[in-house]
């Protein structure tokens, strides 16, 4: 059932974040047998909804040896299909002259292909390495229908088809620089380019309860980045490692493509990246049967990409947009578990 609970009638002002009661929906919700709470299991609604998920793919590896190198390729292939129905509104009964009877129902079909091919060096060297090149194509196809009932007989509807597709390149390679047997250097690099593009078409005669005027659009983006990592491990004594490590991080550029896109929505999200520092100890005692590790971490984000909620002719749409700067921070706590061989 996909609709969720109600945890509480407040509703919350943007981007002040006052929270104020809603005595309207909350006289609703009560006349409707449901009391708001953390712990609330109660829904009444008049419409049976449901998700069918159909997950699916395969990868096949294959490697050859090449004297003391190792080439590898990875040839991999991912489906998913997606089909739900949910009451928009969350209420049950007929409709009344201030909140119409609202259902959905969306298909998702998405496949992804994807090739590796790397080389890795002999092991036990001064400086052992992993290189290679990597290709994904993604296609995502949607469509979406929302219809409304209203008090006065009429019945709004919109019916909206869109869908992206992706195509990201990268050339990558990370080796381990042994200093000696106990102090080793890491060092990392991936360079990205991404592509992607989308279509958009809305058909809504008459609008209603979260349902946008007709509307359709294209449009197409490209990126270029990086990410990386650099470090440095020391083998303080046996099963016992410390560690220090500063990795970039990319996240590639997005449409806000959704039911309710319209034109304020149709420029590309940017791409999003982080910085994160990382120190911390990591053990594997008892011949690895305990592993005990703690770390400590920064990580900002510029660029963060995050869903906003917003409102459109009366009805709660969320969309994707870029939040601008993010840290999180703090120290990891323990993990103590039966140990494996470390790294």
């Amino acid at each position: 059932m996909p609709n969720g609970v109600w945890v509480s009638s407040n509703q919350a002002v943007y981007p002040s974040g006052l929270v104020t009661p809603n005595a309207a929906l909350a006289g609703l919700l009560a006349q409707q047998g449901v009391s708001p709470s953390a712990d609330n299991r109660t829904i009444n609604t008049n419409v049976t909804s449901g998700t069918q998920d159909d997950n699916g793919g395969f990868a096949a590896t294959v490697n050859w040896k090449l004297g003391d190198y190792t080439l590898t390729s990875v040839s991999a292939y991912r489906r998913w299909h997606n089909a739900q129905r949910e009451e928009y509104d969350q209420l049950a009964g007929p409709p009344t002259a201030t909140i119409p009877q609202a259902a959905d129902l969306g298909i998702l079909d998405f496949d992804q292909y994807s090739e590796e091919a790397r080389i890795a060096s002999p092991k036990s060297e001064f400086f052992d390495y992993v290189a290679g090149i990597y290709y994904m194509h993604a296609v995502d196809g949607e469509n979406y229908n929302r219809t409304d009932q209203l008090a006065n007989g009429t019945e709004p509807k919109g019916v909206a088809y869109y869908g992206t597709t992706g195509n990201d390149y990268a050339v990558f390679a990370e080796g381990d620089i042994n200093f000696t047997d106990k102090f080793r250097g890491i060092l990392g690099a991936r360079f990205v380019h991404d592509d992607l593009d989308y279509y958009m078409q809305r058909n809504a005669p008459l609008t209603g309860l979260g349902i946008g005027p007709s509307f359709s659009s294209t449009g197409s983006t490209e990126a270029n980045d990086y990410t990386d990592r650099i470090g440095l491990q020391y083998d303080v004594a046996d099963g016992v490692m410390t560690y220090f490590t500063y990795s970039h991080g990319y996240k590639g550029p997005a449409f806000n493509v959704f039911f309710n896109m319209s034109a304020v929505n149709t420029a590309p999200l940017k791409p999003e990246t982080s910085d994160a520092y990382e120190i911390g100890v990591k053990t594997n005692l008892y011949q690895h049967k305990l592993e005990a590790n703690v770390s400590a971490f920064i990580d900002d984000f510029d660029n963060y990409q995050a869903n906003f909620a917003s409102v459109i002719n009366g009805g709660l749409v969320t969309n994707l947009i870029n939040a601008g700067s993010v840290s999180t921070r703090g120290p990891s706590r323990p993990i103590s578990r039966p140990g494996r061989p470390m790294r």
